[in-house]
């Protein structure tokens, strides 16, 4: 199910498809050269949504620790209006169970399924990923009151009657009140969620504005930050060089050809070989492909083939 949320089909329709046709392969996704197997929506949803029938007897804890609850709340990530209008559908008829039960999660969920129902219209709109993928891992949070982010996820969302869709959840508590992260664990849990939230250019013009590549950059450079941490931010980095806008933006305003030579001396040389290659690779794509309307900036490959040249 994680595979599900972090590479939720956002463009795979409701009804099912042909797999022979040429959206039958909409349950898959590439990434970084592989194939992923995820769950398909059009299975999911309606399957959810039986399990969840009114006359049905639910076990809410049950919902949340298969993962069904956040498969419901990634999909309010999806590009099809139809998808969303059918996960609203089993959130309500989730909270209907909820509003019921007596289960020691209620007042956490409900707080939860309270802020979703504020932030969506009647005709719900599309969530950003990494707001979906933030309420989907906070309902499983919400399962472990020993979690240290339980308490802070509460309060974050407490305080926060709908969700404010041009903020990065937790960033600045997590990462902006310290250069050298307390509970690395925590971060750890923000940092995958950053990275499967970043899907698309859209995602990183959030990411952008709130400079969260920049402020990371920064922080892998601490002595005391810890190798996993690291291995976290060098593959948000090689997820985000996936968009022209991002290598354009990281290379020529925030240093990343010099910081990945740094970089080596910290982690596994052949992550930052694959960020270089990736660069390296779509700046060539974008180049020959005049119809996108993307020009590389001036000497961006030269600066790139130098760099690229140093691992050689």
């Amino acid at each position: 199910m994680d595979t599900s949320l972090d590479h939720f089909p956002q463009h795979s329709p409701l009804e099912p498809v042909d797999p022979f046709s040429e959206r039958g392969d909409e349950g898959r996704c590439e990434e970084r050269g592989e194939q992923l197997v995820v769950y398909d929506p059009a299975f999911m949803l309606p399957l959810a949504s039986h399990l969840l029938d009114p006359g049905c007897l639910v076990e809410v804890r049950e919902v949340v620790r298969t993962g069904v609850l956040s498969y419901l709340l990634v999909s309010l990530s999806s590009h099809e209006t139809d998808v969303r209008r059918a996960a609203a559908h089993c959130i309500s008829r989730f909270a209907s169970h909820l509003h019921s039960s007596s289960s020691r999660e209620k007042p956490q969920l409900s707080l939860l399924l309270r802020v979703v129902k504020n932030t969506l219209d009647e005709e719900p709109q599309r969530l950003p990923s990494l707001h979906a993928l933030f309420l989907a891992r906070v309902a499983q949070v919400f399962l472990q009151p020993e979690c240290q982010l339980y308490m802070k996820a509460g309060h974050y969302l407490v305080h926060k009657p709908t969700l404010e869709l041009r903020d990065i959840p937790l960033f600045n508590t997590l990462f902006l009140h310290t250069t050298s992260p307390q509970d690395v664990g925590e971060c750890e849990w923000l940092l995958r969620v950053l990275g499967g939230g970043l899907r698309c250019e859209e995602d990183y013009r959030l990411y952008q504005r709130k400079r969260v590549l920049p402020h990371l950059l920064a922080l892998y450079t601490e002595l005391s930050l810890d190798s996993k941490t690291r291995t976290l931010i060098l593959e948000l980095v090689l997820r985000a060089c996936v968009f022209p806008v991002a290598v354009c933006d990281l290379v020529w305003n925030h240093g990343l050809l010099p910081w990945l030579t740094q970089a080596t001396s910290c982690s596994d040389q052949s992550v930052v070989q694959r960020i270089l290659s990736k660069a390296c690779k779509l700046v060539e794509e974008e180049d020959s492909d005049s119809d996108r309307g993307w020009k590389p900036p001036p000497l961006l490959e030269e600066e790139l083939s130098l760099t690229t040249a140093r691992f050689m």
